[in-house]
């Protein structure tokens, strides 16, 4: 659980049970009530953007009922994607199970433990329309099997009025939050497991002064396990370090 990971780095977060809610995420019971609300910190293009990682996750887990479905050798599975793939079909075949289909075909035609097909008809074997490349590996277990995507790219870096815009999502409801609290604390969640969460912070993003009603802004990158609590118009004593223990 997120939140409890960050209760257990960040000083400043108060004692009190932690309640499951909705708008907000969390109500923290002490010595009042403070609303949490927890929200993804995400970027709308550069690298990745969440509808296209939607989209290959979708796909690649969707290729892995398929193929385990036949009560198959389990094998680990690293796909390359070029374009977008969810409203694509390959001969009247979803995308999901062409790649089924041609990780069968690897398995069984190719008797190495491991094996990269770097594209479309390499060693063989034709690659599923959007399918850059394809790495499957033999494991003994299915414990130890995983399917996922290649992601890269230059990590962006994170402008003030980048954050300023999520902040001013959640800003929109702040009222409702308070409906059902004393006060609201937002959590900006990089969870660094797509692309599109990654980022880093710049001068400017950590010493800008954001415009908003929450009682605090923290930005908790969750890979790295940092901590940055931003200044906000709130008028609080903040820690003004640029990551906060």
């Amino acid at each position: 659980m997120r939140l409890m990971q960050l209760r257990s780095i960040y000083a400043r977060f108060p004692e009190g049970e932690i309640e499951d809610h909705e708008r907000p995420d969390f109500l923290l019971r002490g010595r009042d009530v403070l609303g949490i609300e927890v929200t993804g910190l995400h970027s709308d293009g550069g690298i990745a953007d969440r509808r296209s990682e939607g989209a290959w996750r979708r796909a690649i887990d969707d290729a892995r009922a398929e193929y385990e479905r036949g009560n198959r050798p389990p094998c680990e599975v690293i796909v390359e994607w070029h374009g977008q793939p969810s409203p694509s079909r390959d001969g009247g075949v979803s995308v999901s199970q062409s790649i089924a289909a041609t990780v069968k075909e690897i398995i069984a035609a190719i008797g190495d433990r491991e094996v990269r097909i770097e594209y479309s008809g390499h060693r063989g074997i034709p690659l599923p329309k959007h399918v850059e490349s394809i790495d499957v590996r033999r494991v003994d277990h299915l414990a130890e099997a995983v399917w996922d995507f290649k992601q890269c790219g230059v990590v962006p870096t994170w402008s003030p009025s980048f954050i300023q815009a999520a902040i001013d999502k959640k800003e929109q409801i702040y009222d409702r939050y308070r409906e059902k609290c004393d006060r609201v604390w937002l959590v900006l969640l990089a969870e660094h497991d797509y692309a599109s969460s990654w980022g880093e912070h710049t001068d400017s993003s950590r010493t800008y002064v954001y415009n908003t009603r929450f009682e605090r802004v923290l930005v908790f990158r969750a890979l790295s396990a940092d901590v940055s609590e931003l200044r906000v118009t709130t008028g609080l004593d903040l820690d003004l370090t640029s990551s906060v223990r």
